[in-house]
């Protein structure tokens, strides 16, 4: 769970000096189940006016259809937890 936080903490300060060096608005698509770390991540302010990118977020019902976007490229991030994680490493998912 620390690992995640401090991912999540890292993540606007990474967007942020990508952005700087992009002269173009980017769209970052995020995946999320059920608003669990949308609605975390706009509690604190955390993607909120991140110079030069636009934050698109798509909602799943479950781990599973999250990751299986993932792997199809249909968004650029997300997470899900340790248990799905370690399924779909296990049926063989390019994770």
């Amino acid at each position: 769970m620390t690992s995640i936080r401090r991912t999540l903490l890292a993540l606007p300060l990474l967007l942020a000096a990508s952005a700087a060096l992009a002269a173009e608005t980017l769209t970052l698509r995020i995946a999320d189940q059920k608003g669990n770390m949308r609605a975390q991540l706009e509690a604190a302010d955390g993607l909120r006016d991140l110079p030069g990118y636009r934050i698109q977020w798509a909602e799943f019902p479950a781990a599973a259809p999250l990751a299986e976007a993932l792997n199809a490229g249909a968004v650029d991030a997300g997470i899900i937890g340790d248990g799905p994680l370690l399924f779909a490493l296990a049926a063989g998912a390019p994770v």
